[in-house]
């Protein structure tokens, strides 16, 4: 199977919901192919399924690695969020002079700037997946949906799949 084959039957194992088998799977991605031009997806994936385990030790190495390996990667920025949600969902914003790291030492969670969600922060962030609701196996305990799309969403996907592979759509 070709990388690209095997990077995507793991992120298939991912949407499935089959996280410990999406992990071992995207580990044995990158031993196999560690200067692929997905292995920054790779390991942010990784990152995520553990995050959706609730193994949030293991989440915020994962996502730390996606800093350091990968640091102009695409994904660098989705984890650092990460990084937050897991110091939220582990409560360590709210130790007395838990200092945020990787690029963000400017703030202290809880003294002076804290961005996500709740009362005690001075911004709101909400991820736009998270406030449609285009998602259905795992809720961030901090997500409140404003919306339940997922599965208009999989339908319209399901609809545009149907009449394409019928010859419906595009009209000729």
């Amino acid at each position: 199977a070709s990388q690209q084959q095997e990077y995507e039957a793991a992120f298939d194992l991912m949407k499935q919901g089959n996280y410990e088998r999406a992990i071992k799977s995207f580990r044995a991605f990158l031993a196999k192919h560690p200067d692929s031009s997905l292995a920054d997806n790779a390991q942010y994936w990784i990152a995520e399924g553990n995050y959706v385990l609730r193994n949030y030790k293991l989440a915020l190495e994962e996502f730390s690695k996606v800093l350091a390996q990968y640091p102009r990667s695409p994904k660098a920025p989705d984890s650092l969020l990460k990084i937050g949600y897991v110091h939220y969902e582990t409560a360590a914003y709210d130790r007395p002079g838990r200092e945020c790291r990787h690029k963000l030492n400017y703030c202290r969670f809880g003294d002076d700037l804290c961005i996500g969600a709740g009362a005690q922060c001075d911004g709101q962030v909400l991820v736009i997946n998270d406030l449609l609701g285009m998602f259905e196996k795992f809720v961030p305990s901090f997500v409140k949906r404003y919306a339940d799309l997922a599965p208009q969403i999989a339908g319209a996907i399901a609809a545009f799949r149907d009449e394409v592979k019928s010859g419906v759509y595009p009209d000729a």
